[in-house]
């Protein structure tokens, strides 16, 4: 979606990969991906939304089986079912990548405006948020725009708990980025803009530039979780509900990586 597709900074490829079923239905399977991975990759590192695959060329690869998550329980249940009424669909969708024919199959601009928007909260929420994730979100709105897309996402952004989080990225799109008001899939707030400002310029990309955690504090598992801890405080006063899920979420992530180790 870039002008030049080589401006881009890249990071990691991540796969979002289902399971077929005999009978020709698609569906998200976190056991048979893990299964699959581990025959294939080994015993790699999981977490409940994605598995460590491989290097491509010395770029890291990440095999999901859920695009995304969310901290608190009850807006996640409403995300997953999301990603398994949209998964027919986005398996479907192709776009071509050369003039022989060749295709790739990728997501909608409609279900990736919901699903980027869910992916820079998971970014903000639980490590840091980066401006080139922004910038990707401004091209992706610049490319809906040019489409002419005539949804309204206000009320699944409510379902989803992502309604006030977005309304502070189209402050910062229309504020940093100076991106038309008629692009906004959301009205802009300046209160919650500014703040998501600031977080962003004080961490940057997963916080690697965040001067207020020190490297003793990020190189030891105690100290991670005191910072996690201390950063759902700072985030409370705009975002209770995702900060205060974020410790139950924790636990239960705890207990779903249990109840899918390796199994001897």
């Amino acid at each position: 979606m870039y002008p030049e597709m080589m401006q881009r900074t890249p990071g990691d490829i991540d796969l979002w990969m289902v399971v077929c079923g005999d009978d020709g239905e698609l569906r998200i399977d976190d056991d048979a991906i893990l299964a699959f991975s581990r025959k294939y990759l080994g015993n790699t590192h999981y977490c409940y939304h994605h598995v460590d695959g491989s290097n491509m060329n010395g770029t890291p690869v990440e095999i999901h089986y859920r695009p995304a998550f969310m901290n608190n329980l009850i807006h996640n249940k409403r995300l997953q079912q999301y990603f398994k009424e949209q998964t027919p669909f986005q398996f479907s969708h192709a776009e071509p990548i050369s003039e022989e024919g060749r295709f790739i199959i990728v997501p909608t601009l409609d279900f990736n405006i919901t699903y980027q928007m869910v992916h820079l909260s998971n970014h903000f929420f639980n490590e840091g948020l980066g401006l080139r994730q922004v910038i990707d979100y401004y091209y992706l709105l610049k490319k809906s725009f040019e489409a002419g897309r005539k949804e309204d996402t206000t009320r699944l952004f409510r379902h989803l708990g992502i309604y006030k989080f977005a309304t502070a990225v189209m402050w910062v799109l229309h504020e940093v980025l100076a991106m038309p008001e008629e692009w906004m899939i959301v009205a802009a707030n300046e209160k919650q803009g500014r703040f998501l400002l600031e977080e962003i310029m004080q961490s940057g990309n997963f916080g690697k530039y965040d001067s207020r955690v020190s490297d003793k504090m990020r190189d030891s598992g105690l100290g991670r979780n005191i910072q996690r801890v201390k950063r759902d405080l700072r985030l409370m006063r705009m975002y209770p509900s995702e900060c205060m899920w974020e410790p139950v979420f924790r636990v239960w992530h705890w207990l779903w990586r249990m109840n899918h180790r390796p199994k001897s």
